[in-house]
């Protein structure tokens, strides 16, 4: 059976003329997703040994922010560099960025190599998705999308995995020395696979105002969660949230916009798929990030036994996402539709068993929760680009790991706002925990079933096109 049957199968993905590209492409991935896992297990030893513990958040902040832009910038990168080119030159950022984050002595230092990481972390991920449109073919994709879906499983093992054991050998720029390793074979061996291709004759102006105001954006809502006042914290978000949407206004109007032209509508098939993809990427965040902290203070839980633990969804996303991944067009259709209300399910299971419930209630829970995202998020990231016009090719390419970005940005920024709301604002106890434990997650159906809406409005109408 050839790549461009009815029926694809993932065997076709080990042809030689996918196979190479696929692996370079998804350890690309692997090591942008990865990153954030690591440093939650290499700080503290980091802080303690150069100091800036009053500064602990800003090498997260840098690096995120870094990231959007660079995500957002990624279309423009590539007409002035070609896709290849574009992808060694993220590696190589990266690998240069962990090199100066290893060898920092002062925490200002390793913010700045964390910035550049960023940069080239952002920059991996949205050349990825344009490459994956040159590629491999359309039929495919959702296999290829699948299994950059898994990588944030893997990832969510071998980050705190690879963090852990540097810093449990009292040696952490050994964790940014490795990954500088992996980011370096990853530039050689895409100067060797990729396929060349040509810059563009006329390069688009460069979008500095654009940029800007989308790192800012992300600076804003990063700012949001460890604001002390719930009335900061609320000013914080609301800028963010301002700041993207000027942003994307100007771009609309600009003669190469970053963005598809339709980004966000609600009357096109890529700007509600958009709208979905961010809200899911809104609800995905709260657990990840409080799920380690309330098992611990209301289970008495090992650190590393609650991290895993909530890990689980990321691997149950990565599982459901390979199994449903093959799935013909109308089976496809119900994955994108009812994928964020099971998610929205597992949110309700989660807060109503996290605090004492038997843990095969809270595994259900967590199944769902990732399961739903893992259903759906792949056939969401091929409509996107299946359903935009060839002159927004790139631009819808780029924007579905910025939108994933500023997706789970703001639902940090949410989160840290409802824990402060629901008690963490009076310091941590087991009340305060068992309080937050149920709205963090519980707020976030809201998100979910929103997706669900919208999804269903998408799938069940005219608006998908022939083969998507």
């Amino acid at each position: 059976m050839t790549t461009e049957s009815a029926t694809p199968r993932w065997a076709d993905l080990l042809e030689p003329d996918h196979l190479v590209p696929l692996v370079v492409l998804a350890t690309g991935v692997l090591l942008h997703s990865m990153n954030a896992l690591l440093m939650s297990t290499v700080m503290p030893s980091a802080v303690k040994d150069i100091g800036g513990l009053e500064y602990m958040a800003w090498p997260t902040t840098g690096f995120l922010a870094a990231s959007v832009v660079a995500a957002s910038g990624g279309s423009v990168v590539k007409a002035a560099l070609g896709a290849r080119n574009a992808y060694i030159l993220a590696a190589l950022l990266f690998a240069g960025g962990s090199l100066i984050a290893g060898a920092a002595p002062n925490i200002f230092v390793l913010v700045s190599g964390r910035v550049v990481q960023g940069f080239g972390g952002g920059l991996l991920s949205s050349v990825a998705y344009v490459i994956v449109r040159n590629v491999f073919p359309q039929a495919l994709w959702a296999h290829v999308f699948a299994l950059f879906s898994s990588v944030w499983g893997i990832s969510a093992l071998a980050g705190p995995l690879i963090g852990g054991v540097f810093a449990g050998m009292g040696y952490w720029p050994g964790a940014f020395y490795v990954i500088a390793a992996i980011a370096l074979l990853v530039a050689a061996f895409a100067t060797l696979t990729l396929p060349s291709d040509p810059a563009a004759e006329t390069l688009p102006r460069f979008p500095g105002l654009r940029l800007a105001m989308v790192a800012a954006a992300i600076i804003s809502l990063s700012l949001a969660g460890p604001a002390e006042s719930i009335g900061t914290q609320l000013a914080y978000i609301a800028l963010g949230l301002v700041l993207f949407v000027v942003a994307l206004n100007v771009d609309r109007r600009a003669a190469s916009p970053l963005a598809p032209s339709d980004a966000f509508s609600l009357h096109t098939a890529c700007g509600l798929a958009l709208w979905v993809l961010f809200l899911l990427s809104v609800a995905n965040d709260p657990f990840p990030i409080y799920g380690p902290l309330f098992l611990q203070v209301l289970r008495d839980m090992d650190p590393l036994d609650a991290g895993y633990l909530v890990a689980m969804e990321a691997m149950s996303w990565t599982i459901v996402a390979a199994i449903v991944a093959g799935s013909p067009e109308r089976i496809a259709r119900l994955f994108v539709a009812f994928g964020p209300l099971a998610m929205g399910v597992g949110l309700v299971i989660i807060s109503m068993t996290i605090e004492s419930a038997s843990i095969p209630w809270l595994l259900m829970g967590i199944f769902f929760a990732g399961g739903g995202i893992g259903a759906s998020f792949a056939f969401i990231s091929r409509i996107i680009l299946a359903s935009a016009n060839e002159r927004d090719a790139d631009a819808a390419a780029t924007s579905i790991p910025t939108v994933q970005l500023v997706g789970l940005a703001t639902g940090a920024a949410i989160a840290g706002l409802l824990a402060n709301v629901t008690g963490f604002s009076s310091g941590l106890s087991v009340e305060t925990a068992s309080s937050a434990s149920t709205w963090v997650p519980g707020a976030f159906v809201l998100a979910a079933l929103a997706a669900s809406l919208l999804a269903s409005s998408l799938v069940f109408s005219n608006r998908l096109k022939g083969n998507w």
